[in-house]
Formats: C-alpha cells, structure tokens, sequence
C-alpha cells in the first residue's frame, strides 16, 4: 500500500497520525532515547504513548496541526516527526523549532527549555 502524503521533500514524505499507527508511535515515544528529551516522567507506557497519539490526532482535527511523522520516500522507513504545536491558538499563535526565541518553563520536565514561536500572520522580511 503507498502512503499517502500531504507534503513531500525530495527525501522525506510528512502525514498525520492515524489511531492505527500505535505501533509506530510505540517505537517513536516508547523509546526513552527519544523522550527524555522533552518528556520528564521517564519511559513512558503504552497508555501514556497511545494518549499521546490520540493528542496529536485530536490536534489535527482542532487546529490542522500535529507533530507529523516523517518518512525517508526512498525505503517508507518511519525516520521521526516535525511540525508545530498551538501555543495560543486563540492568537494564532503556534510553536515550531525555527528561532530560540526565549526559554519557558516546561512542566513535564521540570525545566526551562528554548521556546520557538511562529504567528501565521508574519511574513519572512526580504
């Protein structure tokens, strides 16, 4: 089956969550390499992992958002995900990793970490 993918690079092929992808988001937040990052309660469980799925999808579904999983298009394999996260969405407001601009406190880990925001009404400057 081809995956269908609503943004391509050359190399990497983004698409949403899907509920059946629980194992993907298994190998992804189930490995505490990955989370421990972002994350401070530890390896997570399959319940925190699939709760965590079900977000990113109901993200999608508010606000046209999520942290996509990527795809190398060459070999299909599942290389990680990107995307944004609403930050104040009411504002138009949303996170993204492009610019550090400023450090907030992130309750799941306890610590001050670079924050990057993007506004969809800013335009790049020439």
């Amino acid at each position: 089956m081809k995956t269908a993918y609503f943004m391509t690079t050359q190399r990497l092929g983004f698409r949403t969550w899907q509920l059946a992808d629980l194992q993907l988001a298994m190998d992804l937040w189930g490995d505490f390499k990955v989370t421990r990052l972002f994350d401070g309660r530890g390896p997570l469980s399959q319940a925190q992992v699939q709760d965590r799925l079900h977000r990113e999808i109901q993200s999608q579904t508010n606000h046209g958002i999520q942290y996509w999983p990527l795809f190398h298009r060459g070999t299909g394999d599942h290389i990680g995900c990107a995307g944004l996260r609403p930050y104040d969405p009411t504002k138009g407001i949303f996170e993204m990793g492009i610019q550090y601009t400023h450090d907030e406190f992130y309750e799941p880990t306890g610590l001050d970490h670079p924050s990057y925001l993007f506004h969809r009404d800013q335009r790049p400057t020439d």
